[in-house]
């Protein structure tokens, strides 16, 4: 007859454990408290309307510490220095060096950069590749070969890629550049492959245990409305991922001298239906 005070003790040691819970965490508080505490460095007086163009007063940080500083165009230091219309995107990086990827609206910056970043206090330029404006980029296993994504360039940069160099295919617009980066000074183009037709949006390199190299390409293809620029629907088509095989060129080193690689299609997944305009996509 002890089992109702076996119940009954069992109920006091549920009560107890109730009453003795950790309150819950506030989360709006901790929200308020990050923000008043990150508002001394990232709220910062530009002291003009034109302040917004000056580089050099955009040095906010929170809980973060500077390491080292490039501004990507040359070893100067000075942000300024970076075209007015250009800004830099996705970012490679390997034990000793970076590579970054470049836009611009008028084709003033594009292709990617190389860094020297073998002392992390101070990174070095060591060449630029020019090209369309990139976006995603990534570097194969022995950093012999860069493949750079250009997407959904419009004419002003094409236009304006055209008038910086000479090089014709330094404007080859929406599909990925596969550059010979093995003198990291003098990188060169070694192929270009072509993706319509907005181009990729985001790339995947991967060494697979089977010792093949493969480049995971994600592209999407938006509609917009040519009076608003709003998104009014997707081209299912191309809402796709795309697998290649980086294959070796065996012909390599012969007269004419072909690529290094190819990349060959092996695989592809689609979205057919793509739910809701511009809402759904692969990448």
């Amino acid at each position: 007859m002890r089992l109702p005070v076996a119940v009954g003790a069992v109920a006091v040691l549920f009560l107890a454990g109730c009453f003795s819970s950790v309150p819950a965490t506030d989360y709006g508080k901790v929200q308020s408290d990050l923000e008043a505490a990150a508002a001394k460095v990232l709220v910062l007086s530009h002291d003009s309307p034109d302040g917004h163009r000056d580089a050099s007063l955009h040095h906010g940080a929170f809980n973060l510490q500077l390491v080292g500083y490039s501004n990507g165009i040359d070893d100067s230091g000075d942000p300024n220095r970076i075209p007015a219309q250009g800004f830099w995107n996705e970012l490679a990086v390997t034990p000793a060096h970076a590579y970054l990827s470049g836009e611009s609206a008028d084709g003033s910056l594009g292709g990617f950069t190389i860094f020297d970043i073998a002392d992390k206090a101070h990174p070095t330029v060591l060449s630029h590749f020019k090209a369309q404006s990139g976006f995603d980029i990534e570097v194969n296993q022995d950093e012999s070969l860069a493949f750079l994504a250009s997407q959904r360039n419009s004419p002003e940069q094409i236009a304006g890629g055209l008038q910086s160099t000479q090089d014709p295919t330094a404007s080859a617009p929406r599909g990925i550049y596969v550059v010979d980066i093995s003198d990291k000074r003098a990188p060169q183009l070694d192929s270009f492959v072509p993706l319509p037709v907005n181009g990729p949006h985001t790339l995947t390199y991967f060494h697979h245990p089977n010792g093949n190299d493969y480049l995971l390409v994600c592209t999407y293809d938006l509609t917009t409305d040519p009076v608003t620029g709003a998104i009014t629907g997707a081209v299912p088509a191309t809402q796709r991922m795309v697998a290649y095989l980086v294959q070796p060129n065996p012909i390599r080193g012969s007269v004419p001298a072909g690529p290094h690689v190819s990349l060959v299609p092996i695989a592809q997944f689609q979205i057919l239906d793509p739910g809701a305009p511009g809402l759904v996509f692969v990448g």
